[in-house]
């Protein structure tokens, strides 16, 4: 397939969020003629906001601060929400479907699930409102755009329907439509998981073979770690497109997990950059090699990790064993991060929060083995392209933790990173002597 000479823009929450940073998006779309499709979502914190609003639909004041802060943005905008003849926008025809929406969850019984999903989807919807009038753009509908299954929250898309785009886009200079949001066969709103836009913009970017996907966002590119913790931390020119999404699975903040899964293969580049300073280099994603000699190219970290270890007081029935424990974490929809095991015992990793609330899986793993927990640790990863070819990183890195606990390491199932667990108490420390070593001193 041809590759199209056009580029796909996604625009996070800060880059929605205040007149500041819309006049900006439209300066970056006025500068830039390729750009023909615009994924937005939701203003920062509305999400979260209508995630609260959705365990209790009662809140009301919830939902009149959302409405409040969008009215008063399009305010800002100059934007006619009711007419002198009494039309009203589709900003508010969209206020009046929530709280619709909301009163009918008080007093009929819902599918939980399905209802949060949709409530989350007007986030979305309302940046593409106010944002299409304000650009005078085409929307497209993303529950029409995105096809998906029925796992709610976390639906895993089937199809692009990228005809819808390609169609508009012959009667329209600009597109937008939501991330975050699809939907099913059958027409019911599902979502794509927190952070989902992202991945929204590189199905669709993959679905037009566009020529380059831009991430925009509040800071300026990919940074050699957290600059919130490491403030030496800067950003990456370029980097390769496996070893930016094993940045991104091991913690990176700013781009989702699944982003670059689309586009592996394909032609079409990405580039991460600021908002608010367009004018900075930000980084280049693509299929090439890493810029420079460093072996280390950035460093990760998560915290709030957990081990738990299961011992077999038994050892025989050990056939089996890990695809019963595994159907027990699909079933309680938990995730791993690494997994060690030995003749008696399994180890591995998950995030706190979802292993302490889901305490039904905690029984059901106890008839299995004996459990323990160990709490409280952070998960520190060394991403660099090929670094277990590199010998030398490791060496210095165990150099550098002399002295500290390292509970585990891990490496060899991917040939791009080195982690360990280490004390949470300590990772910070850890992670800007690292980052000094590695980053700072080349």
């Amino acid at each position: 397939m041809e590759r199209e000479a056009l580029i796909v823009a996604k625009f996070g929450g800060t880059s929605v969020g205040s007149r500041e940073a819309i006049l900006q998006l439209r300066s970056i779309v006025e500068k830039s003629p390729k750009l023909r499709v615009i994924v937005v979502s939701a203003t920062s914190g509305t999400t979260n906001e209508l995630c609260a609003l959705a365990e209790n639909p009662h809140e009301l004041s919830i939902l009149e601060r959302v409405i409040d802060r969008h009215l008063k943005l399009a305010n800002e905008l100059k934007l006619v929400v009711i007419d002198q003849h009494g039309h009203r926008s589709k900003l508010y025809t969209l206020f009046d479907e929530m709280r619709a929406y909301c009163f009918a969850a008080q007093v009929e019984k819902i599918n939980f699930l399905l209802f949060r999903d949709h409530l989350l989807s007007f986030g979305e919807a309302l940046s593409v409102a106010l944002l299409s009038e304000y650009l005078q753009a085409a929307v497209v509908d993303a529950r029409e755009l995105i096809i998906t299954d029925d796992n709610f929250g976390e639906a895993t898309p089937l199809e692009v329907k990228s005809e819808v785009l390609r169609e508009a886009l012959l009667y329209s200079q600009l597109v937008i439509t939501a991330g975050f949001i699809g939907g099913t066969r059958a027409g019911t709103t599902t979502t794509l998981g927190r952070g989902g836009s992202d991945y929204s913009a590189a199905l669709i970017a993959r679905a037009l073979n566009a020529d380059c996907l831009q991430i925009w966002t509040d800071v300026s590119g990919v940074y050699t770690c957290d600059p919130r913790s490491v403030p030496n931390a800067k950003s990456i020119p370029r980097m390769n497109q496996t070893v930016a999404a094993e940045l991104a699975f091991w913690g990176a903040k700013v781009l989702h997990p699944a982003t670059l899964l689309p586009i592996f293969n394909s032609n079409t580049k990405v580039w991460v950059g600021n908002t608010f300073a367009p004018e900075e280099a930000g980084t280049w994603i693509d299929s090439g090699t890493a810029v420079g000699d460093s072996a280390v190219q950035a460093i990760t970290f998560r915290p709030s990790q957990t081990i738990v270890t299961l011992i077999r007081v038994k050892k025989h029935n050990t056939y089996g064993f890990l695809a019963r424990v595994f159907a027990l974490l699909t079933k309680h929809k938990i995730s791993v991060d690494h997994v060690t095991t030995s003749e008696i015992s399994t180890s591995f990793t998950v995030y706190e929060p979802a292993m302490l609330t889901a305490s039904p899986i905690l029984e059901e793993l106890s008839e299995l083995a004996e459990v323990k927990l160990e709490n409280n640790f952070a998960l520190i990863s060394l991403v660099g392209q090929n670094i277990i070819d590199r010998p030398h990183a490791l060496e210095e890195t165990w150099k550098l933790l002399n002295g500290h606990s390292v509970r585990s390491l891990y490496m060899g199932a991917s040939k791009n990173n080195i982690s360990f667990l280490i004390a949470e108490s300590i990772a910070h420390t850890i992670v800007k002597k690292l980052h000094a070593h590695f980053l700072e001193l080349h």
